[in-house]
């Protein structure tokens, strides 16, 4: 497989939980749930993407301490790790602060679901 299409996987397979809010409820088939699959329901998405969010997030931090650099024509884990070099340390700083905080608070409403509130 091609490290692009792999890229595009990746991408797909983060991004399906967001899909999932954009389906109209009466377009889904409604079928009678138990208490427990249902709590599960709940939280499994926000747990999932709190999950590969702060993950990224905390790989982006990793790379970014030891001072790996990203970009083009880089193996995957330079660019998974490393910061981009056409953007500038803010816009860095700033897109790993977006993933941390994407994953935190998706953390916080799943753990907020679980504990019943």
């Amino acid at each position: 497989m091609k490290r692009n299409s792999i890229g595009l996987l990746l991408i797909i397979l983060c991004m399906l939980p967001l899909t999932a809010l954009l389906i109209p409820s009466g377009w889904l088939p409604h079928f009678q749930m138990s208490a427990n699959v249902e709590k599960v329901f709940n939280w499994l998405p926000n747990a999932f993407v709190g999950v590969v969010f702060t993950t990224l997030g905390l790989l982006k931090v990793y790379g970014w301490r030891k001072g790996i650099v990203g970009g083009g024509g880089k193996p995957a884990s330079c660019r998974l790790l490393g910061r981009c070099p056409s953007w500038s340390k803010q816009f860095n700083f700033i897109f790993t602060t977006f993933l941390l905080g994407i994953g935190v608070v998706n953390l916080g409403v799943c753990l907020g679901i679980l504990l019943g509130r």
